[in-house]
């Protein structure tokens, strides 16, 4: 482990904020140097796995188990400036259970009509009891323009919700909906910068608009 993990523990402050709104916001997660290095190996496996798939250069794609498949992802798993903050939050008996790689193009968007409908992570997790921190890095800058991660702040507090299967109306790329989810909390749009991270619990409500 780097030694300089521990001048980035999560600070008293940090984690009011992330018990409160459910979310944390890591600014600098990662120097330029390194999504230097990330976004080649990202574009790389994009175009294979598109190719594999038959998916279309517009489509967006989740390229699961993501992290294992180059070394220079690795190096996220332990990276000085997130790390400690995760392991503040869920305390040092941690793994990393599931890892994926979002693409969401923005050739022809006007021809895109899906969505990410508001969800929360545990209800996909098999985890019991359900405790689990969700680490989002942008290696471009996300925003409202390009379909950014929107939150519910404050919507873990009301626990587990129920869901029901996404109707083919909603073009939900996922397959879950909660019912009038923004009567749970208030929408907060993710904007991230490169280089930046997002850390949020795995009861928020969360969600994205088209590209």
């Amino acid at each position: 482990m780097d030694p300089a993990c521990l001048q980035h523990q999560v600070t008293d402050q940090e984690r009011t904020t992330f018990e409160r709104d459910g979310y944390l916001i890591v600014e600098n997660a990662i120097p330029q140097s390194l999504v230097d290095r990330l976004v080649p190996i990202a574009d790389r496996v994009d175009r294979q796995e598109r190719d594999r798939m038959g998916k279309s250069p517009e489509a967006r794609i989740n390229h699961y188990d993501f992290v294992g498949k180059d070394d220079a992802y690795l190096e996220l798993l332990d990276c000085p400036t997130t790390f400690p903050k995760v392991w503040g939050i869920l305390g040092w008996n941690i793994y990393l259970y599931h890892s994926h790689l979002d693409v969401t193009p923005n050739e022809n968007a006007w021809r895109q009509d899906w969505r990410v409908a508001w969800h929360q992570d545990a209800s996909y997790w098999p985890l019991t009891p359900s405790k689990a921190v969700t680490c989002w890095l942008a290696i471009d800058d996300a925003d409202t323009e390009n379909a950014c991660m929107r939150f519910l702040a404050d919507s873990h507090h009301h626990g587990h919700l129920t869901w029901r299967k996404s109707s083919p109306e909603e073009h939900n790329t996922l397959d879950q909906s909660v019912e009038n989810a923004e009567q749970y909390g208030t929408p907060v749009d993710n904007v991230l910068r490169t280089g930046e991270c997002s850390l949020h619990t795995d009861l928020l409500l969360h969600g994205s608009e088209a590209n």
